[in-house]
């Protein structure tokens, strides 16, 4: 499952990272001013700083909680391996 966090989080990043390139392309094309396109760009990093906020918090704690456990299995096993 974590995977599939982490894959979503990075498909989201990649996707704002067309934001930019696009709004370009539409000032190119005299669609939208420059003003536009640079309000737009900064809406959208902030939208995209807050659903990485969101999810790495919530990361931080899963993976923190993992941390943990896994270091407890090997001092068992270290134990273990130091009794033979």
């Amino acid at each position: 499952m974590k995977r599939a966090i982490y894959d979503s989080l990075y498909a989201i990043n990649e996707a704002f990272e067309q934001i930019p390139e696009h709004l370009e392309k539409l000032h190119d094309l005299g669609v939208i001013t420059p003003e536009y396109v640079e309000s737009q760009r900064v809406h959208s990093e902030e939208f995209r700083a807050n659903i990485n906020f969101m999810i790495l918090n919530k990361l931080q704690t899963r993976e923190e909680e993992d941390r943990q456990h896994f270091s407890k299995m090997l001092e068992t096993i270290e134990a273990r391996l130091k009794s033979f």
